[in-house]
C-alpha cells in the first residue's frame, strides 16, 4: 500500500482509492457493448429473414405461373418456407394471385412472416413482440404467335 504524508494526514494513493469505482465503470461499458452486440445480431436476422421471405415470394410466383397452376405456386411456397425457415414454416402465409389478357399471364405472391425480436427468447421474455415482414414478387410470360414470316 502506498501511504503519503501532506501536512500531517496520512493519505491512500489515488489508484487505490478508485478501485472500485474502475470495476464498476468495465460493468457499465461491458452492458452498453452487449446492448449494441445483440442489437446488430437482431438486424442481421432480421435482414436474412427478409430475404428469405423475399426468394419464397419469387419462387412461388415462379413456379405457379410456369406450370399454369396456382396448386404447383403454393407447394412450391410451403416447400421453400421449410427449407428456410425450419420448424417456423407454418407461420409464412403466402396468397397468390392469377391475371390473364390476351397472349399474357402473370401470376402475383404476396408473402407474409411475423418477425419476433429474438427468436424463441421473445414468447417467454418480451411476449413475442416483433414485425411483420411482407415481400411481393410478380413473374409474368407472354405467348407469342408462332407463324414468323
Amino acid at each position: 500500500m502506498v501511504l503519503g504524508i501532506l501536512k500531517g494526514k496520512v493519505f491512500k494513493s489515488q489508484v487505490e482509492r478508485e478501485k472500485g469505482s474502475v470495476l464498476v465503470e468495465l460493468v457499465m461499458a461491458c452492458l452498453v457493448l452487449m446492448v449494441f452486440f445483440f442489437a446488430c445480431v437482431e438486424v442481421a436476422w432480421l435482414i436474412r429473414d427478409d430475404v428469405y421471405l423475399q426468394r419464397v415470394a419469387r419462387d412461388a410466383a415462379r413456379e405457379a405461373v410456369l406450370a399454369g397452376s396456382l396448386d404447383a405456386g403454393y407447394a412450391k411456397a410451403a416447400d421453400r418456407a421449410q427449407m428456410y425457415f425450419g420448424s417456423n414454416a407454418g407461420d409464412v402465409q403466402v396468397s397468390l394471385e392469377r391475371y390473364d389478357a390476351p397472349q399474357r399471364h402473370s401470376v402475383t405472391c404476396v408473402a407474409k412472416y411475423p418477425h419476433r425480436f429474438f427468436g424463441w427468447f421473445s414468447k417467454d421474455i418480451l411476449g413475442g413482440k416483433g414485425v411483420t415482414l411482407s415481400a411481393v414478387a410478380t413473374f409474368g410470360w407472354w405467348d407469342f404467335p408462332q407463324d414468323y414470316e
